[in-house]
């Protein structure tokens, strides 16, 4: 049987939760803004056993979390019952196609549902 999903986010100096995440068995996903570190946040993450993802932005973490909470689940597709519906929409996002805002500099129509802002006269 598949082991639970378990979340959580930290921003502990000592590392505390990562292992209480190994010491329970969990594989925890790890996550780091790529950034200077002091000394003993560098030894820190030496000493740490788990792998570190790292990223530069608030979107880049996004995708990477997504994606792996995405292959977390389809990794454990029978214990939730999942639909194909499910599943498709899983795997779109954990290759990497998920859906992304449209661009906002690029004009776009309103088709039936547009408003028009007369200037005042």
């Amino acid at each position: 049987m598949a082991r639970p999903i378990h979340l959580f986010v930290s921003s502990s100096p000592d590392l505390a939760p990562e292992r209480e995440a190994l010491d329970a068995g969990r594989t925890p996903l790890a996550y780091r803004k790529s950034v200077l570190n002091s000394p003993s946040a560098q030894t820190l993450l030496r000493r740490s056993d788990v792998v570190w993802t790292t990223f530069e932005s608030a979107q880049e973490l996004r995708s990477h979390a997504s994606r792996a909470l995405a292959q977390a689940i389809l990794d454990r597709g029978e214990q939730f019952g999942l639909h194909l519906q499910d599943v498709e929409a899983l795997l779109a996002l954990v290759k990497g196609e998920e859906e992304t805002p449209a661009d906002l500099t690029r004009r776009q129509g309103a088709e039936r549902g547009g408003v028009i802002l007369g200037g005042g006269g």
